[in-house]
């Protein structure tokens, strides 16, 4: 399955508000209280090098899911997302970002683990997972 297909499918299976909670608060780890729920959006984003799943929560919360395991996403690919999502929370007076790499490698993970200690910024979170379904 190409990259471009796996948000695709990911944008239908977040249409339901129960996978959205589910990721959120278990996959994620974010205590976000229920309420920010009544109100997200999530919709795929495919001009960049690579295709991922913007969300925003609550007028809280920006998430990026980057599909990672069919689609090799290098450390500096990633390293400017992370710029660019900190610059688009930043921008909408949101107040966290976590970025999550869905199915990606060590070696690109361990880069950007630094790139976002670097930030020191506590309201920045990096996520590997396997899968956007808990799976």
């Amino acid at each position: 399955m190409e990259a471009g297909d796996t948000v695709k499918d990911w944008l239908a299976y977040l249409s339901e508000k129960k996978h959205v909670v589910a990721l959120i608060q278990e996959s994620l780890g974010c205590a976000c209280p229920h309420e920010v729920f009544d109100h997200y959006q999530v919709r795929c984003v495919m001009t960049t090098p690579f295709p991922y799943v913007k969300m925003v929560v609550g007028e809280r919360l920006l998430v990026y899911l980057v599909p990672c395991e069919h689609n090799q996403v290098s450390s500096g690919q990633a390293a400017r997302l992370l710029h660019e999502g900190v610059q688009e929370r930043d921008g909408k007076g949101l107040n966290r970002f976590r970025l999550a790499l869905v199915g990606a490698s060590s070696p690109v993970t361990d880069q950007l683990e630094q790139e976002v200690q670097s930030l020191n910024d506590s309201k920045v979170h990096l996520h590997v997972i396997r899968s956007i379904s808990g799976s």
